[in-house]
């Protein structure tokens, strides 16, 4: 089960990172001109800018504090996503691998070999995948059926803000007690997972490239698959 909740983190930071890097697209993209930003954000102007999102890539780094440790596990790599939902994270440090979303499958490569999971046997990592799927559809009233959400700006800055995740149904509230992204306007910079034991994972996010494009060659580079 330890196995299942390892996955699910690695998860979710890869699909919350795709969530925050689709953030600046809204500003930087070629396709259409910056939006003159209203004085508050709220859940249903992010919700439609992930729907909106294009292909891109995005750095990130990843402390995981835990009870046990004295100082916080380090990690740091590379997001990709292009569509039509292909998303990858390779890690650069402390050693590199590869994991990728797929359809109904996860693949990992640990430089070594390939571990293929199928999604449909793995409930907690499928429900992990399925609630960040609601999200990037802009699909609030499924996304409620899995979580309390609470979006909140900041008094003292509007454009400031945090959403709140709170899972309330089983297996995922067993495991995790709530996901918290905090971001400016369109721009989620971070994602905190805790845990209901107390360990916390924090992901920082930046060099974001919105409106990326993958060609077959840089496909078959990022999404890799066994052959």
């Amino acid at each position: 089960m330890r196995r299942l909740v390892k996955l699910s983190r690695v998860l979710t930071s890869l699909l919350a990172a795709w969530v925050a890097t689709i953030s600046g697209v809204a500003f930087a993209s070629d396709r259409a001109p910056p939006v003159k930003p209203p004085q508050a954000w709220d859940l249903n102007q992010l919700l439609q800018a992930f729907a909106r999102s294009p292909g891109l890539s995005a750095r990130f780094t990843e402390s995981k504090h835990m009870a046990l440790l004295a100082a916080p596990l380090e990690s740091a790599g590379i997001i990709y996503y292009a569509t039509p939902g292909v998303l990858a994270r390779h890690l650069e440090r402390p050693e590199k691998s590869v994991l990728v979303v797929d359809k109904d499958q996860v693949r990992i490569w640990d430089g070594a070999r390939w571990e293929v999971v199928d999604l449909g046997s793995k409930p907690v990592v499928r429900m992990f995948v399925d609630s960040f799927v609601r999200i990037l559809q802009g699909d609030l009233p499924a996304l409620q059926k899995l979580y309390t959400v609470v979006f909140a700006p900041e008094a003292a800055a509007p454009n400031r803000w945090t959403l709140t995740l709170r899972p309330k149904v089983a297996p995922m509230n067993q495991f995790i007690d709530r996901l918290e992204l905090r971001g400016d306007r369109l721009v989620v910079s971070e994602l905190r997972i805790i845990e209901n034991g107390g360990d916390e994972t924090r992901t920082l996010f930046f060099d974001v490239q919105p409106a990326r494009s993958f060609s077959a060659a840089d496909r078959a580079r990022f999404f890799p698959a066994p052959k």
